[in-house]
């Protein structure tokens, strides 16, 4: 028997639960309004992105294209830079461009401007050299004073290579640890069925503290559950010992993946239905590339308190945080590896979408031009605006009124919000608008209504 080699993993390699930038401050990067695009194929092999759509600042600045890959995804940004003082007429400005993509061995889809997504045939991707093949563990002891446990059982192919040991602690009172060998392919196995038993020592391993800023070491004391590749050891409160307990799979598993975030939300229907048993999940990266191992199951003491009645569960399995964006793979497996649907593991892949950068907000701000002012006070001292003038550009969209009070000055702003994109017919159109400034008190008051100074007198 070859030597072991123990590796103490973090939170941060196994994920578990229970149930653009500006280069300057003066401009903005505007995304192209992209009406329609297709991604071609040329007969020298290239994808061209063909685009039409309009420019929605009505500026015609200089489009910028930027294509950057990651994790098997090119995304492509369509934008103008845009100063962030400047005026843009109100007119449509078309756009169109066939745009070369920089697509590389292993892109398998395209992002346009965040919005658009096209699929290319699945390129092929780096293969790992190896197969992860877990032990099968029969014995796990409880730990010892000293913080040690053991475990032994037998790998099932003979094949004499190093045996990797990794702990995974998944909260303050969830461990679970792998028992495997990364066998290369090729290599000649005996098939015999040697024995291993090994050991860990629980005071080496760290875990990731959501209120401590760094790491902090285990406290055997507070665990509660402790997995071994299919074996388990629950605590019973009730007992005031370790009980041997097994890993339940759900009997029909459905999967979703959410496009906001990188998460899964699994629904599962298991057998019966116990009382206190939480569904338990855990994500770790497989060993092919940019591919993830999922298990859902349950983890049931020999006297756990079950009935007949099926149970439906649904839960939301989370990804690190960290994941860059991209596309990846993932494989459901329980234990150690085997598949979900009889040896067929349920696959999918998952896209991790980028930060949607700032909205820029193009539209414009145009103030009513004023040309009659007329303040009226009632008998019980409501003060009210009548106000009447022209729209200059002709576009007669909803007017807004925003009054603000500072002691005996109010400040009236008359003005219209005009999308961006939108062409006006630059003609006058005639306004009249009442503004209630409400009930005040009496004595002199001071007001600027866009832009134009007057008193009044409340008596």
């Amino acid at each position: 028997m070859r030597y072991f080699l123990i590796i103490l993993a973090l939170l941060g390699v196994m994920v578990g639960g229970v149930l653009a930038d500006t280069d300057s401050a003066d401009e903005l990067p505007v995304p192209v309004m992209i009406e329609t695009a297709d991604v071609r194929l040329t007969a020298e092999g290239e994808y061209v992105l063909v685009i039409d759509g309009v420019l929605g600042t009505g500026c015609d600045y200089p489009v910028n294209v930027q294509q950057v890959i990651e994790s098997g995804v090119l995304y492509v940004d369509v934008y103008q830079m845009m100063p962030v003082d400047i005026f843009c007429p109100m007119v449509i400005v078309p756009y169109n461009d066939a745009i070369k993509l920089d697509v590389v061995r292993g892109v398998t889809a395209i992002i346009v401007n965040d919005e658009l997504t096209f699929d290319l045939p699945a390129a092929q991707s780096a293969e790992p050299d190896a197969e992860r093949i877990f032990s099968t563990v029969e014995r796990v002891e409880v730990p010892d004073a000293d913080g040690v446990l053991r475990f032994s059982g037998f790998h099932p192919d003979g094949c004499d290579v190093d045996v990797q040991i990794v702990g995974h602690m998944l909260a303050e009172d969830w461990l679970v640890v792998d028992v495997f060998r990364d066998v290369p392919f090729g290599i000649a196995c005996t098939m015999n069925i040697p024995p291993f038993s090994a050991e860990i020592d629980l005071d080496d391993l760290l875990w990731d503290d959501p209120d401590a800023e760094e790491p902090v070491a285990l406290d055997a004391d507070a665990l509660r559950l402790i997995e071994v590749n299919d074996i388990a050891l629950l605590w019973s409160a009730d007992a005031a010992e370790w009980q041997t307990a097994e890993r339940e799979v759900p009997l029909i598993l459905t999967v979703d993946a959410e496009t906001d975030a990188p998460a899964l939300v699994v629904s599962m229907l298991f057998d019966a239905t116990c009382d206190d048993v939480p569904v338990r999940w855990w994500t770790r990266p497989a060993l092919a590339p940019d591919t993830f191992d999922v298990a859902v199951y349950r983890v049931l003491a020999n006297d756990a308190d079950c009935d007949d009645d099926p149970l439906t569960v649904r839960a939301r399995v989370e990804f690190s945080d960290d994941l860059p964006p991209g596309r990846y793979d993932y494989r459901f497996v329980i234990g150690a590896g085997a598949g979900l649907d009889d040896g067929e593991a349920l696959t999918g892949d998952l896209l991790v979408p980028r930060p949607r950068p700032p909205q820029v907000d193009l539209s414009t701000r145009s103030p009513h031009v004023l040309e009659g002012i007329t303040v009226t006070v009632s008998a019980d001292r409501t003060v009210i605006l009548f106000v009447d003038g022209y729209i200059p550009d002709g576009c007669e969209t909803e007017a807004i009124v925003d009054v603000a009070q500072e002691d005996r000055h109010f400040d009236v702003t008359i003005y219209r919000v005009i999308p961006a994109g939108v062409a006006c017919p630059m003609v006058i159109v005639p306004f009249s608008k009442s503004v209630d400034l409400g009930q005040l008190e009496a004595g002199d008051y001071t007001l600027t209504i866009n832009g134009e100074d007057l008193t009044f007198r409340v008596d």
